[in-house]
């Protein structure tokens, strides 16, 4: 996150390190996402918490080691006898994990960074 909240980039890349300059002694966390040629999501996050930096003025160079895991993005449309059903309730079951979501007026859904690891199941109820 950003100083005051949101998004940051690097300050510079020194030896293929990326360098974050004026990061505040608080918590934060760092994720590294990239998406493969077939267009899959891949991504990992570390948080780092405040009390375990050095006071002001003091650098930290902790070394994150983000392992990138793979997860990909379901999309798809719910029909009825009369055609696109908005506002149904899809639920997509990850594992252990559950996300919910609603139909948009077409009909369509969609999940990003799901695990790929997993068996999936995907069920529709309408609300």
């Amino acid at each position: 996150r950003g100083l005051f909240g949101g998004r940051t980039v690097p300050s510079r890349v020194e030896n293929g390190v990326y360098v974050f300059d004026g990061v505040p002694r608080a918590d934060f966390t760092v994720t590294a996402r990239q998406v493969t040629p077939v267009g899959a999501l891949i991504s990992a996050s570390q948080t780092i918490l405040g009390d375990a930096l050095p006071s002001a003025g003091g650098r930290v160079s902790p070394d994150l080691d983000l392992t990138l895991t793979a997860t990909g993005l379901v999309r798809g449309s719910v029909v009825s006898d009369s055609g696109a059903a908005p506002g149904t309730r899809v639920t997509l079951t990850a594992g252990s994990v559950r996300i919910l979501a609603l139909t948009d007026s077409d009909g369509l859904f969609e999940f990003l960074g799901v695990p790929l690891d997993v068996a999936l199941r995907i069920d529709a109820e309408n609300g």
